[in-house]
């Protein structure tokens, strides 16, 4: 092979060769071997982290369901005392006793009262109690559901709330009703007709 009207020698060919196939090999290392070692080591530790957070949910959600369940066998009440009215005092000491000394709750149990059918009486209430345990709102519907005056728990509502500092937060909304007789109690002015 003849270059600038020289002939090279075996060794300087050999030397050649040896320099493009090096050249070759360090542009084939520099620019396809390090990007793809690179996307996928990203690739690996994207895949980690999803699988972390693909844990986190799958507990989450076997939480949630073990909690769904437990709601569908205390939904609907209990069966206790269909005490005679006004017998507001008594769920309300009831409903203090239950929530105890945690701050993080609000009750609203009105003073009114619906009269229906039946010498029936409604007293319907609201709950909203924040705590950061399952068992404990567990612990709570049970006793709400399992109260000794005629119950009815109508709705429920859960809210979770996952905070860097203070940890998760569970927060549950409740409406429930108390049911009264007529039969044995006293008609007054808290006590209004039943609208459909």
């Amino acid at each position: 092979m003849k270059l600038l009207s020289r002939d090279f020698t075996k060794g300087e060919l050999v030397l050649i060769i040896f320099l493009v196939v090096a050249l070759l090999a360090l542009a084939y290392y520099q620019f396809i071997d390090i990007p793809v070692r690179t996307a996928i080591q990203n690739a690996e530790s994207e895949a980690d982290a999803l699988n972390v957070e693909l844990t986190a949910v799958n507990a989450k959600v076997a939480e949630l369901k073990r909690m769904s369940e437990d709601l569908e066998k205390f939904k609907g009440g209990s069966t206790g005392i269909l005490a005679s009215y006004n017998n507001q005092k008594a769920e309300l000491d009831y409903l203090n006793a239950v929530l105890g000394s945690n701050p993080n709750y609000s009750l609203n149990l009105p003073t009114n009262a619906t009269e229906g059918s039946e010498n029936l009486v409604r007293r319907n209430f609201t709950l909203s109690y924040t705590t950061n345990s399952f068992e404990d709102l567990s612990n709570l519907i049970r006793a709400v559901s399992g109260c000794p005056y005629r119950c009815y728990i109508g709705d429920l509502s859960f809210s979770i709330n996952n905070n860097t500092y203070s940890g998760r937060t569970i927060t549950m909304d409740m409406t429930g009703t108390f049911y009264e007789t007529m039969v044995g109690g006293t008609k007054d002015a808290g006590l209004v007709p039943y609208k459909k």
